[in-house]
């Protein structure tokens, strides 16, 4: 599944390189000789005068910058040096090499945080708890940690390798536009007054963020293929859209009737009514459930499949505490009402 690997290798011309040739069977480094290596697309000249390239074909992990000057030091430097130069190679290859494999444990890690979730309630909402340590104020929390995710899938879209197509883009645009309204829209228009929000939920969430843009970023931006003009009208495409559309609509509704349950500064909680609320407690992530849903089926693709599971994951249990918490504090609460699926859960 990871296309071009056998037809990448990470240093083509590496005995073209006379440089390094020479060097082959000397000590790595040794005291007398002071050179610049550089693993880089340009020329490179010795003190000696010769010349040498070390080429890259494709560079598989652009959006790590490992491209750098190691400037060769005396002694045990100079040999620790060379040493972290191939520990870096070698985190390249093994993530090239088990990129899948490493979603594959990124989704099996959801699963089994299920339990852990329906049991312990992430403190922060209507559910802070300050015993879990240090915390920040909740607007600037909120922002921090969800900012993470636009930022780092642009970072590793945009940096790799592979052609950016519209139907790429297209995906991208989807992608930046829902974060662009959760990181920094939704906060600035919360009234969150004096909450605040414990440090580690604010690391947790931001993790979590980094590695879900990176995994959907580096795939979108490297290996992705078959995303032409004709990925427009496909069935995946059109089914995926629609959902990914419905069910932003309704998280931004049932968002937008949260916000005007209290004036400002009005403190408390009151119950939600309208929209989907007439069925459910939580319509704002079912409806991020069915976004994100929509988001993997048009995209088609493990990474995309891995944030759904992750949303499910996550929000099932989010919503199940909100609707414990709604019956236990309002009496007159509608015993119809579902948790997060109309009529099922």
């Amino acid at each position: 599944m990871l296309v071009g690997f056998r037809r990448n290798p990470m240093l083509v011309g590496f005995r073209r390189n006379p440089m390094l040739v020479e060097m082959k069977d000397k000590a790595p480094f040794p005291t007398s000789q002071r050179s610049n290596v550089t693993r880089n697309v340009r020329p490179l000249r010795s003190r000696q005068g010769q010349g040498g390239v070390i080429s890259t074909n494709r560079r598989p992990l652009r959006g790590l910058k490992l491209t750098a000057l190691y400037s060769v030091a005396p002694g045990h430097f100079a040999f620790l040096l060379n040493h972290l130069t191939q520990a870096q190679k070698t985190l390249v290859t093994m993530l090239e090499t088990h990129f899948f494999q490493v979603v594959w444990g990124w989704i099996i890690l959801a699963v089994l945080l299920v339990p852990v979730q329906l049991k312990i309630t992430a403190p922060y909402g209507r559910h802070t708890n300050r015993k879990w340590g240090i915390t920040l104020p909740y607007r600037w929390g909120w922002m921090l940690m969800e900012i993470v995710s636009p930022l780092t899938f642009t970072h590793f879209f945009y940096h790799g390798t592979g052609a950016k197509t519209e139907a790429l883009r297209f995906i991208f645009v989807l992608w930046i536009a829902h974060y662009l309204n959760r990181s920094l829209l939704y906060p600035l228009r919360a009234k969150m007054g004096g909450k605040r929000v414990p440090a580690v939920i604010v690391g947790s969430a931001a993790f979590f963020n980094l590695v879900n843009g990176f995994v959907n970023g580096y795939f979108l931006g490297n290996l992705a293929e078959g995303y032409t003009n004709g990925w427009f009208f496909t069935p995946q495409f059109i089914g995926g859209t629609a959902l990914f559309f419905m069910g932003a609509a309704v998280n931004i509704h049932s968002d937008n009737i949260l916000l005007g349950l209290r004036k400002p500064g009005e403190p408390g909680y009151k119950i939600p009514q309208g929209g989907l609320f007439r069925y459910i407690s939580c319509p704002n992530l079912f409806g991020e459930i069915v976004e994100w849903t929509g988001f993997a089926i048009l995209c088609w693709n493990l990474p995309a499949a891995s944030f759904a599971i992750w949303t499910a994951a996550n929000l099932v249990p989010r919503a199940l505490s909100h609707h414990r918490w709604y019956r236990q504090n309002f009496k007159d609460y509608p015993a119809e009402r579902k948790a997060v699926i109309p009529g099922v859960l």
